[in-house]
């Protein structure tokens, strides 16, 4: 539930610090996810928020946890993540490269749509933040989705604000 956010259409109400997983809780969703999913030979975790880059090194015990199960099931594990960006840094972009952890960035296209909705904590905007850090997190993962939540307000500048995020 912890973010650096307060996006006012977010589904997470009442974010707090306190109910952060546990390394315990999460490595025994690993092994059930292993276990449970008999004839398939991947299975798929997704890190989401709040903001998971918060927990970076809990994110790192998983992926490493999750990679040495699966070799010894004889599976493959697929991580993926859903990232606010403005957190990344060099050292998370490279770790997610190398374990093959594809990220989507929550974007929701150019600045004036972005900031009508996604604030950080203290309610200024986190877009320059996100921008800065574009180029660096393309050198890892030259493909960039995006997660971009459509609002009644803005869904009328969704074609511009996609092709301001394709553009980039």
């Amino acid at each position: 539930e912890a973010c650096n956010h307060r996006c006012d259409y977010c589904f997470v109400k009442g974010k707090n610090d306190f109910h952060t997983m546990t390394p315990e809780v999460a490595t025994a969703a690993i092994d059930y996810l292993l276990e449970s999913s008999r004839h398939l030979n991947w299975i798929a975790v997704l890190f989401f928020g709040g903001e998971p880059l918060i927990e970076f090194g809990l994110i790192q015990e998983v992926v490493r946890y999750g990679e040495q199960r699966a070799k010894e099931t004889g599976k493959d594990v697929r991580f993926n993540m859903t990232t606010n960006g403005t957190l990344m840094t060099e050292e998370m972009a490279r770790f997610f490269a190398e374990h093959r952890i594809r990220y989507l960035l929550s974007i929701d296209g150019a600045q004036a749509t972005h900031d009508s909705h996604r604030h950080r904590c203290d309610g200024t905007s986190s877009f320059e933040s996100v921008m800065s850090r574009l180029p660096m997190m393309k050198r890892y993962q030259p493909w960039q989705g995006s997660r971009v939540t459509l609002h009644p307000d803005t869904v009328g500048n969704l074609r511009g604000d996609v092709e301001y995020l394709f553009a980039r």
